[in-house]
């Protein structure tokens, strides 16, 4: 099961870098590796 901010990353961050970019392929958007939260 993927993380919440991973599908949130798939679904609206993608697109609109790919948008703000003017990104032709998918695979030209950074990908997302890793995320740490750190609370304390």
């Amino acid at each position: 099961m993927a993380s919440r901010y991973v599908d949130i990353y798939k679904t609206d961050v993608i697109p609109k870098l790919q948008e703000h970019f003017n990104y032709d392929n998918i695979n030209r958007v950074p990908a997302l590796k890793k995320i740490v939260v750190n609370i304390g």
